[in-house]
Parts: structure tokens; sequence; C-alpha cells
């Protein structure tokens, strides 16, 4: 339920991210170059601190009730993807070097997204070996023939991480008989077999 309402509020301003160029393009008619970029800037920097405030305020929730792991582990995915990116030798490693050592986490289906889709503008530095991306595509196949998710993206998992015995575990024993009782149920006549339970 919470991941879902993240979704809710997150959405409509990630749209509003991706439409803030288009906007600033249409507002050169009006003003100058230089004040529909900083417009433009504002209204980014605006929607994106609006984002970070809502992924706080959920991580704050999820830290309080103990779901949240530590981010580094949280972002692994990422961060093995964007090691593997910043590497140089690409050309040199080898598939087992690439699943085993560097992105043990990522599924065939993304590294193969991400080898096929690398593209370094500014030191002109390769992407994988073409026998590699060859590798690559034939376990893909067989992936497909074996029923196993092709998805280039994380696995959407709505399922909760623990059980209910974790939960019953987590949570302190209160006895019903030691807590005091308020004072409108302990001043109702209707209320007083509570008190003699509690005698």
């Amino acid at each position: 339920m919470i991941r879902d309402n993240l979704k809710k509020e997150i959405s409509p301003l990630l749209g509003l991210c991706i439409q803030a160029p288009r906007t600033s393009r249409a507002s050169l008619i009006k003003g100058s170059r230089s004040q529909a970029n900083a417009l433009a800037q504002q209204t980014l920097i605006a929607h994106w601190q609006s984002i970070v405030k809502i992924l706080t305020n959920d991580l704050n929730v999820l830290k309080a009730n103990y779901y949240a792991g530590s981010s580094w582990e949280e972002l692994k995915h990422i961060r093995q993807a964007v090691g593997f990116l910043v590497i140089h030798p690409k050309p040199k490693k080898t598939l087992k070097e690439i699943t085993n050592d560097l992105c043990p986490v990522l599924s065939i289906q993304q590294l193969y997204r991400t080898s096929t889709m690398y593209w370094d503008d500014k030191y002109g530095t390769h992407t994988v070996s073409s026998e590699v991306i060859s590798s690559m595509r034939i376990m893909m196949t067989e992936d497909s023939n074996n029923a196993v998710s092709s998805s280039f993206l994380l696995d959407d998992d709505s399922s909760i991480p623990f059980s209910v015995d974790d939960i019953s575990k987590s949570m302190t024993e209160i006895k019903v008989m030691d807590v005091d009782m308020p004072p409108l149920i302990r001043e109702n006549s209707g209320f007083s077999f509570l008190h003699q339970r509690k005698d």
C-alpha cells in the first residue's frame, strides 16, 4: 500500500520534470534565453525537491516501522550497473567476469540492454566485445524458452518480505490487566465487569 501510494504521488511530478524543458522553449518567445533557462531550472529544481521530500517522508515511515534496509544494500543493482558503465576495458571483459564479478545481481537482459545502449561520447571508450553480446543473446533465447522473465526492469515484487511470526515476535507483550482504564470507562457503571476482572 505504501509503495502504491508513493507511485501515485511521484508519477505526476516525474511527468512535470520531463515536460519542463519543453515549457522553457515555448517561453523563449516571451523573454530572453537566459531568463527562460533560469525559470526552467527553478521549475525543475522545485519538482525534484518535491520528489525528494516525498521519498524522505516515506523512508522515515519505513524506518519507524523497521521495513527499510540499508541504502547500500537496496541500491546494489544501480551500484553494479554504474560500476560496469565506468570501467574502461569493457571489450576485454568476458561474460563470466561480468556476470560473476562485476554485476552478479543484474540479469542477462539488463546486462544486454546496458551493453547495447552504451555510448561514450566523451572519451570514446567501447562497449563489450561482439562475442560477449552474442553470448548474451544466446542466453536470453534460452531464458525465454525456459519461461524465465525477460524484463529489462527490476521485478515489481509486491510480496511482504516478512512472515506473520516475525511480526508477532517483534511486538512487545502487553497484559491487559496492567493497563489503567480511562476515567470515562472507570466511572461508567456499565463497565463494572472490567473492574471485577482486574480485581
